[in-house]
């Protein structure tokens, strides 16, 4: 079951013998969302960024570099998925997208790059507020007596 309220869109890569462009977001995109904050998030390979909640933020992860696993859990008790795990990949290997992620979702994410680690980039409805985000270190998000998500070995760190 996917997670009520999380959304994923197809988003575009241009290559030539330069390089590549790997459009993120438009004006005239139907999922076009104005921000409030843009910003990158580096993670190391193998590393986790693990877990947060933001209580009012909407984020909007693409990843042009590297490959992430992004893991989310829903523990709103009014959600259809109340109690439910979703693990999406993300990164330009295979399908290049964009994911959708409303407030009271938790998440987050492990590199899966093995020489590289990723560039996450988040386009955020509102500016970061320290006030309106929850974190608990990737081993202690605990849901109904058990561990939400196992990431298996990473190295140490949040």
């Amino acid at each position: 079951m996917k997670i009520e309220g999380v959304e994923i869109f197809d988003l575009k890569c241009f290559y030539d013998k330069r390089g590549a462009i790997f459009r993120i977001m438009r004006n005239d995109d139907p999922f076009w969302m104005a921000p409030g904050e843009i910003y990158c998030s580096y993670i190391k390979p193998k590393m986790v960024k693990a877990w947060h909640l933001h209580k009012e933020m909407t984020l909007n992860y693409a990843v042009p570099n590297g490959t992430i696993f992004l893991v989310l859990f829903d523990t709103r008790k009014d959600s259809p998925s109340y109690g439910q795990k979703e693990i999406v990949t993300l990164g330009v290997a295979g399908a290049y997208s964009l994911i959708r992620i409303p407030p009271l979702i938790w998440n987050g994410f492990k590199s899966i790059s093995s020489n590289r680690g990723a560039l996450v980039i988040n386009v955020a409805n509102m500016s970061h507020d320290p006030e309106e985000v929850i974190r608990v270190p990737p081993d202690e998000l605990i849901f109904e007596g058990r561990l939400a998500h196992d990431w298996g070995p990473y190295e140490a760190g949040w």
